[in-house]
């Protein structure tokens, strides 16, 4: 048994020749079919794994897992047909976990069926052809408290099917084993409890991520998806505000931020502010109904050029100034008309407002090289460029520049330089290992970004888009070289999911983003508690590079265990099991 994560420790998996079409296969994760007996085996799993539907993955019947107070834990259960196919299968929570703070609520249990990804051409040497896990579908979606069609699903012979269990530990909770069950069942007669066992440790974790991420949505990718073509959400303008607030909602469920929340910029527009103010505000204030209570968002793109003033005003009024970033340009290289743009962008904002914060996406070589040290204030360089492969670690290169000024700060972004980007062949090593959110890429990838930027003593993470391709991510979010290169999440209509109202589907790319800023959360406690040099080395151990993060689940929850039994022996109680 593996200590901390799941109980198991494969990250790669012996796999079974591929007996159906793929079509047939894609519909089979969407929508059930008439019932036939069936027998199966059943497996626990850990969350920084990918397992394929011809995967014969082996493990412990169990989950024996732990978690801080206000955090998620998250585990597998993988249903393996065998020679017959498994019909109406059901996977359910048979018994609360119960401990010594009583019990943790039912709904603090999500029960996710994995959906499929068809990958056509793989993104990097990494991938492969063929169907990947990423949709999660939740049997009863944490908004609406509606039951969608995660399941009964069918289970062809010799395929598997994977249910995804979120275990969100409420903030008081005393610490201490809790125990309970869930249940798979079909309609053919199988039965079987998978016991949970939950340690929680005696310390909380913070609702909002000390790393704050700014990942990038267009202002109106989200209503084609559920709309169609045309512009409703420009006739419905409501609508509009209110599918970005339910994105970003579900954004901070997973410890990420949606740096563009707002549909529409603020303006002389009449109808914005109170919009903005309904709708957005809660997300920054922390008084929306996310389920980690007080979550808020990190950082928010505002809107230059006319909009600048009417940002200031409202930012100040109400407390966001801090959080408020202008993105005055994007990758300049030392191209001189790129970083012209970047200039008159910058002096337009700092004339309406000195004391907003910069930012552009580049490099210190580049910023040195054009002599624009005092235009910026924060600097964003990808990943691949603050360690590049065969060469060292560009990290102190930055110190100087860091020390220029207090407001001076440096985030990390990961790009599809991670796949090799479009002009890249599939084949091509050199995408190997690189930390990125690609489906089909090792899932300690996704993972990784909770920890580079403590190795790499970056502040916040960037990313720029979450909806590139959503109106067809269900079949299609090929782009600049990689599967799901900015699209992270999937529509979730009631036609796909069921239920009557329109939700954003997660991604499991998202959970592992999640796992990763918890990772996050006990590296920095660790810090803060005099083990910082402790930490870093376990960190440096697990991903020593940013090129170097394929791990096994088991690699990935050995180096979180670690963590944790660091954490209790400064804070006491329990530990990892």
């Amino acid at each position: 048994m593996q200590a901390g994560g799941s109980s198991i420790s494969q990250s790669r998996v012996k796999r079974a020749p591929i007996g159906i079409l793929l079509a047939s296969a894609v519909a089979a994760s969407l929508m059930a079919a008439p019932a036939r007996a069936a027998t199966a085996t059943v497996v626990v799993l850990g969350p920084a794994i990918k397992i394929r539907p011809t995967d014969l993955p082996t493990g412990p019947g169990d989950a024996t897992i732990f978690a801080a107070k206000n955090e998620f834990e998250s585990f597998q259960v993988v249903t393996e047909a065998g020679g017959s196919p498994v019909d109406g299968l059901n996977v359910t929570l048979l018994a609360p976990l119960s401990g010594p703070g009583g019990t943790i609520p039912a709904d603090h249990v999500t029960i996710y069926r994995e959906g499929y990804y068809n990958v056509v051409t793989p993104s990097d040497p990494e991938g492969d052809a063929g169907l990947w896990p990423d949709p999660l579908i939740p049997s009863v979606d944490p908004w609406y408290h509606q039951a969608r069609t995660a399941f009964p699903i069918d289970v062809p012979a010799g395929e598997n099917r994977v249910a995804w269990i979120d275990v969100q530990v409420p903030p008081r909770q005393a610490a201490g084993q809790y125990n309970g069950s869930i249940l798979v069942s079909s309609s053919g007669g199988l039965s079987v409890t998978v016991p949970v066992a939950l340690t929680v440790l005696n310390v909380s974790l913070p609702s909002t991520a000390s790393l704050p991420s700014f990942f990038g949505m267009s202002w109106y990718g989200a209503c084609p998806a559920f709309y169609g073509a045309g512009d409703y959400c420009v006739s419905h303008i409501e609508d509009g505000w209110r599918l970005k607030a339910l994105f970003e909602q579900a954004a901070l469920d997973d410890r990420l931020t949606i740096s563009y929340p707002q549909y529409q910029p603020l303006s002389s527009d009449p109808r914005q502010l109170p919009l903005f103010e309904q709708y957005t505000l809660p997300l920054l204030n922390g008084t929306a109904p996310t389920r980690l209570a007080g979550a808020r968002i990190s950082a928010i793109q505002l809107d230059g050029g006319a909009f600048t003033s009417y940002w200031k005003q409202e930012a100040q009024a109400k407390g966001f100034a801090a959080r408020g970033y202008f993105y005055v340009c994007d990758e300049p290289h030392t191209w001189p008309d790129a970083w012209a743009v970047c200039d008159a962008n910058a002096a337009a904002v700092k004339a309406a407002w000195p004391k907003a914060n910069v930012l552009i996406t580049t490099s210190i070589d580049d910023v040195n090289a054009m002599g624009e040290e005092s235009l910026l204030d924060t600097m964003v360089p990808v990943i691949n460029e603050m360690e590049p492969k065969n060469d060292r670690n560009h990290r102190p290169d930055y110190d100087p520049w860091l020390g220029l000024s207090a407001r001076n700060r440096l985030w990390m972004y990961t790009s599809c330089e991670s796949e090799g980007c479009s002009d890249a062949p599939p084949d091509d090593p050199g995408g190997i290992g690189w930390a990125g959110y690609a489906i089909d890429q090792p899932a300690s990838e996704a993972r990784a970004m909770g920890w580079l930027p403590f190795t790499y003593t970056a502040t916040a993470e960037l990313y720029y888009r979450v909806d590139l391709m959503l109106a067809t991510a269900w079949t299609d979010s090929f782009a600049n070289g990689g599967n799901g290169d900015g699209t992270l999440f999937y529509p979730g209509t009631p036609d796909m999911v069921g239920g009557t109202d329109p939700i954003p589907i997660e991604s499991m790319r998202m959970k592992l983003f999640r796992d990763g800023r918890e990772d996050y959360e006990y590296l920095r406690f660790l810090q803060r508690h005099g083990q910082g040099a402790q930490a870093q080395a376990i960190a440096v151990s697990l991903f020593p590079a940013t090129y170097d993060t394929d791990r096994t689940d088991g690699d990935v929850a050995g180096a979180r265990t670690a963590l944790a039994d660091l954490i209790v022996s400064i804070v006491g109680g329990p530990g990892p099991p």
